[in-house]
């Protein structure tokens, strides 16, 4: 019989004394939940009062601390616009062009509130300088709901000629937040806390329909990560402008899929085709919807696209990559050996099961940090970022080829196509699946 020795009785006893300390402690130990972002109390949106009545006007017209902008054209202006109202027309004013001196020109001061007025249902002037006068460091801009006529209406007096001018003053400070340059989309697209809008695409449908993503305009190209919004579908028929709630609501359900939200706690951009000022309204209504940090990429895509060193992610249909497939035949020999990188960022599994010919097997989760691995091993050593990269996985639904193409633009990859229909279009189509045995 083997008995314990005095110096294993004297560990034990430390064991259980230690052991019981702890439990004693647990019942004051606050455990955190699991995972972490249980325990975060969800911020409450703050929907800030940016449209403003007529009658709010009117009993706050003696307000020393409120200056009235008049967006409409300078011969409407002389006609009749509200007593003491500034002269600003919106065609004057150019997006990513900042108009705070301008403003310290007709005597608007730092910490004013500034309320646009226009005509009624002008709602494309109203965002206009909406912008401008935020981006130009004015911190409190309201609109004036239904403008000059909604201010007659409700009992207004108008007067006539140039108005009364103001003294100049000191420019405020220009809000460089409210813009994003093209480095700074570089720098952001598909990064944590930044959501990319396209306002190009202009189809009235419901919000939880994502045929959008299919649009000729958007197939053609877009900046990586963007989703396409039309923000005129919220509009009402006379261009009555929705409650923030209501807009926050739905712009929420514009994301990659179905039932995936976008994240409209943190920073959005917004961009278009340019000059048609769609990027303007979705910068308004963004606001309006409770999103503190909006930019507005002034170019558009078209000044994306002007450099070539800026990468751009087209949507291929299933003809389109065999289109590219037939032409690694006729070259076989070509190095880089195929004129497109292909991968199926699917299951292993499903892959070996059946997969495009030609296609190279990364499984999304790996993509990322994999890339640069693999491409040597199956495509050779040369400079293959000119070369059409293609990201497919299971079809519409499924958004891996969609995260895969953005990080394949975030390594350098200039020109990339995102399969959305995936094996779902492949197979619908009755194209060629090659399997692996095993």
């Amino acid at each position: 019989m083997t008995g314990c020795t005095f110096l294993e009785r004297f560990r034990g006893k430390i064991a259980l004394h230690l052991a019981g300390m702890v439990l004693l402690l647990l019942p004051r130990i606050a455990v955190p939940a699991w995972p972490p972002w249980l325990n975060e109390e969800e911020r409450p949106v703050v929907y800030p009062e940016i449209v403003v009545s007529a009658e709010w006007l009117l009993e706050r017209s003696s307000d020393p601390g409120l200056v009235v902008v008049d967006g409409r054209p300078r011969e409407a202006f002389l006609r009749g616009h509200v007593p003491g109202a500034l002269s600003l027309p919106a065609d004057s004013v150019s997006p990513g062009v900042s108009v705070a001196g301008l403003l310290a020109r007709r005597g608007v001061r730092q910490g004013e509130v500034a309320v646009l007025c226009g005509e009624e249902g002008a709602i494309g002037t109203a965002a206009r300088l909406f912008y401008a006068l935020e981006a130009a460091g004015v911190s409190d801009v309201r609109l004036l709901d239904r403008g000059v006529p909604g201010w007659i209406e409700s009992g207004g007096a108008l007067e006539g000629g140039a108005g009364e001018a103001r003294a100049p003053t000191t420019p405020a400070a220009a809000d460089t937040s409210r813009l994003a340059r093209p480095e700074y989309v570089l720098d952001h697209f598909g990064r944590d806390g930044c959501e990319l809008i396209d306002c190009r695409v202009r189809t009235v449908r419901p919000p939880e329909k994502r045929e959008g993503w299919d649009e000729a305009i958007f197939r053609e190209g877009h900046i990586p990560h963007a989703m396409p919004f039309f923000f005129g579908s919220l509009l009402g028929e006379g261009g009555e402008v929705p409650e923030g709630p209501r807009v926050r609501a739905v712009i929420a359900h514009v994301g990659p899929r179905s039932g995936t939200l976008i994240h409209l706690d943190g920073e959005v951009i917004v961009y278009d085709d340019g000059p048609s000022g769609d990027a303007l309204l979705g910068y308004l209504l963004l606001r309006m919807a409770g999103v503190e940090q909006v930019r507005l990429f002034s170019g558009g895509f078209p000044a994306w696209f002007a450099d070539p060193s800026r990468p751009v992610v087209r949507i291929d249909r299933a003809g389109q990559v065999a289109e590219l497939l037939g032409k690694a035949r006729e070259h076989p020999d070509e190095e880089p050996p195929a004129p497109a990188l292909l991968f199926d960022v699917r299951h292993g599994s499903d892959y070996r099961a059946g997969h495009i010919p030609g296609a190279v097997h990364i499984p999304s989760s790996f993509f990322r940090d994999s890339l640069e691995v693999v491409l040597p091993r199956h495509y050779g050593r040369g400079d293959l970022r000119d070369v059409p990269l293609v990201t497919y996985c299971y079809g519409p639904d499924c958004i891996r080829s969609r995260n895969c193409a953005t990080w394949a633009a975030q390594a350098g990859f200039r020109d990339v196509r995102w399969f959305r229909g995936g094996m779902a279009e492949w197979k619908a189509e009755g194209r060629k699946v090659e399997r692996e045995d095993g």
